[in-house]
């Protein structure tokens, strides 16, 4: 079924797409190569309206919204609801019914679905952002590889995700989504369109039953499947699959002096171990994406990550493994960590377990002047 809100959503994100300061390349231009996905030295800024925030950011709603419509916007930024129920270490998604992903809207009331009693693992996903995700995809997979470790660095190894890809059906790495279950934009697009927004298309072409009852499926949502299935032109789900491909990251910030010591606090706690600094993409037809440096801040492996895994079993994925999330754009994606328990860097730090458990512990030998320093850098970046 189709979350109208999600619509919305997106409708405001593709129509902020020629305002952006961080915007790599309009969808829709037809001269890829003239404008570089590469982070500006100064963003541009068109005065936006700001909920809590005195100065226009990168990621403010449109101008001149009226309350409905930023109110609209603002709930576009809600979490999903995972569930599922664990026995004995065996994870279950309760496809049956309708797992793991609840569909919590519906055009219909009688197609809305709700968490089944089975299920004893309950869990919100933040959204996670989508700048930059043209050159996360255009980085070669043994660039990604070569995180991998086979004798672990204080406590960390790594693991790729090896999925299907929905696309080409092959086995691929997964690089997208907070279990790495994705491995393309495209894919990463057509799985949102039919799992978050009940849309479904010619990579996801059937449509998920609410609670797994089909005789509710058929007598509530009408339109043959696959839904996004124009006679020509691009589907809906490529429409914003070359949004995201062409959407650059936000700018580097210049950094103050507490963040340039933070940088160097960012080394001695070990956070780079995951969150590395910066990969390389390979040649690409698009110069745009081709040979270029992706300071993104993850070396986009799945981790255990102990107590901060969120329990759910997807992709190559176990419930204490998590993809590492790029850091780029932190100071705009707040609330932080999967689920947005952590409200600041602070937070996010003191929750990370498993193999990011000797960072903490690092971090919290750190004085308040070097924590702080810390999480000037990481507003930074």
């Amino acid at each position: 079924m189709i979350n109208p809100r999600l619509i919305v959503s997106l409708s405001l994100l593709l129509a902020a797409s020629t305002v952006r300061g961080a915007d790599a390349l309009p969808v829709g231009s037809n001269h890829p190569a003239q404008v570089p996905a590469v982070r500006p030295q100064a963003p541009r800024h068109t005065p936006m309206p700001r909920v809590t925030f005195l100065k226009p950011e990168f990621g403010d709603p449109l101008p001149g919204l009226n309350s409905t419509l930023l109110g609209l916007f603002i709930d576009g930024k809600e979490d999903f609801t995972r569930f599922g129920r664990a026995i004995h270490g065996n994870f279950d998604p309760l496809d049956a019914q309708g797992g793991s992903l609840l569909q919590d809207n519906a055009i219909s009331p009688d197609a809305q679905e709700v968490v089944p009693n089975d299920a004893n693992i309950i869990i919100h996903r933040n959204s996670p952002p989508v700048f930059g995700l043209g050159l996360i995809d255009a980085i070669p997979a043994a660039e990604i590889l070569r995180n991998v470790r086979r004798v672990p660095v204080e406590g960390v190894k790594g693991k790729a995700s090896m999925v299907t890809d929905v696309v080409s059906g092959k086995v691929m790495l997964g690089r997208f989504g907070w279990k790495a279950q994705q491995t393309s934009v495209y894919a990463f697009a057509a799985d949102a369109y039919a799992n978050e927004m009940g849309v479904t298309n010619r990579f996801f072409p059937t449509e998920n039953a609410p609670n797994g009852k089909a005789d509710v499926l058929a007598r509530t949502d009408l339109v043959a499947d696959p839904e996004d299935a124009p006679a020509v032109g691009l589907a809906d789900f490529e429409k914003v699959a070359n949004f995201m491909t062409y959407l650059g990251a936000p700018p580097q910030l210049k950094l103050s002096p507490s963040a340039a010591a933070g940088r160097m606090v960012f080394e001695v706690a070990a956070c780079s171990l995951c969150h590395v600094p910066a990969m390389y993409t390979g040649p690409n037809k698009v110069p745009a994406l081709a040979n270029k440096e992706v300071p993104l801040f993850s070396d986009l492996l799945l981790h255990d990550m102990g107590t901060l895994g969120d329990g759910i079993a997807q992709g190559a994925a176990t419930g204490k493994e998590m993809r590492t999330p790029p850091l780029w754009g932190l100071r705009m994606s707040a609330p932080y960590l999967h689920d947005g328990r952590a409200s600041t860097v602070d937070d996010a730090i003191r929750a990370h377990d498993g193999e990011a458990k000797a960072s903490r512990d690092r971090y919290l030998r750190l004085n308040k002047t070097q924590q702080k320093q810390l999480a000037d850098f990481l507003l930074s970046i």
